[in-house]
């Protein structure tokens, strides 16, 4: 009889244990909430590599049927951004798909209906009544035209696209200097390895921000596997010539489909007013251009957009010259490089308006 005593005992001290520590991770988890709520501080988190899929021929594609509800995302059931779609078009739908990272995907979205994507379908379908416009935002994180050549190939073909509106440069820039340059890219892709299927953690602030604290203050070891590269004040010409070749050939494959192009120059707000006013935000450009220095990002800006003008000249491409229209003000950025909703909804009237005056006067 008292050993039952004793293991109900021990048993009520197990139970106890456990909810004394599970209350205080929740106290924890509070208490970064609510320093969070009383600094007016949004909450940054890494992205989720919950939404990524394993392929045989990319690097990584977005998982169907998932979503990372702290930034509102949501990928459909063919993979894609957003809301679903079929397959097979409807007769009498204009569909337009979009290419490239995630510029295109909208990391700095606050939701599936605030990405330029969807911004351009909304903007169409009202300006042209009669028509019926279905956009696809098919922007993957970290793609690089190579990546995209080779989606558009095997994945976006099967969506029967009447146009593509392709955003590419600033995922070329990285492999532009790094080390033994190779122009399928290979030397560079395997120092930004993806996770896939990380567990859940990004949900719980105080966890994140704790290894956050830890990574920034772990020294950097001379034998690390991402040694710091030598940074440049100009970009390689073998590097854009390789990012040529890419979009030309993403261009001859549509128009082979009778498939309308439209180009776009990039944008990205780097400028001596905006790195005053916020250097800790060009720090992180920095960090994902680790082979340049500003003026090289400054140079590859240049170089890259021009030969994305070049080409829409050379084979009669409607251009839509972002970098030159769009406002360089912060306000309309999420951070370095990323639209917020703002400056999204100004992308997709642009992008609508070249539209409608090429193929919808």
């Amino acid at each position: 009889m008292q050993k039952n005593k004793t293991d109900f005992s021990l048993e009520k001290k197990i139970m106890f244990s456990v909810v004394i520590t599970i209350l205080f991770f929740v106290s924890l988890e509070a208490i970064a909430r609510l320093i969070d709520y009383v600094r007016n501080k949004p909450y940054v988190i890494d992205f989720p590599d919950v939404i990524y899929d394993t392929h045989p021929y990319l690097p990584i594609i977005l998982k169907p049927n998932t979503a990372f509800k702290p930034r509102n995302i949501t990928i459909n059931s063919l993979g894609y951004r957003g809301k679903d779609f079929k397959l097979i078009k409807t007769p009498g739908t204009f569909r337009i798909v979009c290419i490239g990272g995630s510029t295109v995907f909208g990391i700095g979205s606050s939701s599936d209906k605030t990405t330029y994507p969807q911004f351009l379908e909304d903007r169409l379908n009202a300006k042209i009544p009669g028509k019926k416009f279905e956009v696809i935002n098919a922007g993957v994180p970290g793609y690089t035209t190579a990546e995209s050549l080779i989606n558009l190939e095997l994945r976006l073909l099967d969506l029967s696209p009447d146009l593509i509106f392709i955003y590419h440069a600033y995922n070329d820039f990285k492999p532009n200097r790094a080390p033994n340059f190779k122009s399928d890219y290979s030397h560079w892709r395997y120092r930004e390895p993806i996770y896939i299927g990380r567990p859940f953690s990004n949900n719980f602030r105080f966890y994140t921000k704790l290894r956050n604290l830890v990574l920034k203050n772990i020294p950097k070891k001379s034998n690390s596997p991402f040694p710091e590269l030598k940074r440049f004040d100009t970009v390689s010409t073998e590097g854009v010539k390789a990012f040529e070749r890419n979009l030309k050939s993403i261009v001859y494959i549509a128009k082979s489909k009778n498939i309308k192009v439209i180009l776009s120059t990039f944008v990205i707000p780097l400028n001596d007013e905006n790195l005053k006013k916020d250097p800790e935000m060009f720090k992180s450009l920095l960090y994902f251009t680790p082979s340049l220095t500003y003026k090289g990002i400054l140079d590859a800006r240049t170089k890259y957009n021009n030969a994305v003008k070049e080409l829409a000249k050379k084979e009669n491409i409607p251009l839509v010259d972002c970098d030159k229209i769009m406002p360089q003000s912060l306000e309309f950025f999420d951070d370095y490089v990323h639209f917020n909703d703002k400056g999204a909804m100004l992308m997709g009237e642009n992008i609508a308006r070249t539209i409608i005056r090429n193929y919808f006067k």
